[in-house]
């Protein structure tokens, strides 16, 4: 149970950062755009929610609407890789966390679930490579080497 409190604080945590650092970069944005910025945070935080809940189907639906109506939204992406991961279907989960990974390639979180998704389909090349470049970039993180 305390680990399941401590993995849902840390996602509300990095959900957080994200969104944050997204929104510092788009202040000049629209007043329509920024409508649809928060309309997609609150879905995101309602997905969590349902995920955290532990209403899986529900918070898939949910990152999908967000994936439909931005294809680019890295996070939706990962997060509905994740939900996949949790179903063994590594498949799919591949090509949602591919897509987030290409979106934003220098985020870490979204690297690191790629590789454990490429390491569950004994893709282990394209892991290793994912591996490497996260050594390269982070390299006082000793958990990379192994």
């Amino acid at each position: 149970m305390k680990k399941k409190k401590t993995h849902i604080i840390f996602t509300l945590l990095l959900l957080t950062i994200v969104f944050n650092s997204c929104s510092l970069f788009n202040r000049n944005k629209s007043g329509d755009s920024r409508k649809q910025e928060i309309e997609t945070t609150n879905l995101l935080l309602e997905a969590k929610k349902e995920e955290s809940l532990g209403n899986l189907s529900k918070a898939k639906e949910i990152y999908a609407h967000c994936i439909k109506k931005d294809a680019e939204n890295a996070t939706a992406l990962y997060a509905l890789a994740g939900l996949l991961m949790e179903e063994k279907s590594f498949n799919d989960a591949a090509i949602l966390a591919e897509s987030a990974a290409k979106i934003e390639p220098e985020n870490k979180w979204f690297q690191l679930r790629l590789a454990k998704i490429y390491a569950e389909i004994r893709q282990y090349d394209k892991a290793a490579k994912i591996y490497e470049k996260l050594v390269l970039q982070q390299r006082e993180y000793i958990d990379y080497y192994y």
